[in-house]
């Protein structure tokens, strides 16, 4: 594995799990269960994905990116609109292509 490979396997670490802790935030203050379960998806995807990304690192002997302290509070009001959400997750999605 080169060095350029193992770079965009870190960034891609660090955005799965960012994006994960954003969705996951955006569930937990969304108003609509359509979108809160959209985000949950979203978050389980984006585990999934960094699990995979760090699977190719550790058979490669390279220690894992350590997130960055992201923080989720238990605040439940939504300050958002659920287009803020949608469009946000089709942004970061479409980012990650």
């Amino acid at each position: 594995m080169d060095a350029i490979e193992i770079s965009h396997l870190y960034m891609n670490i660090r955005t799965h799990i960012s994006g994960s802790k954003l969705a996951l935030s955006f569930a937990q203050t969304s108003q609509r269960e359509k979108i809160q379960n959209w985000m949950l998806k979203g978050t389980e995807i984006s585990e999934k994905h960094a699990q995979i990304f760090g699977k190719a690192l550790l058979e490669n002997h390279i220690r894992l990116p350590v997130p960055h302290d992201i923080e989720i509070s238990d605040l439940t009001t939504s300050i958002f609109s659920a287009t803020s959400y949608v469009s946000n997750e089709f942004f970061e999605r479409s980012r990650n292509r």
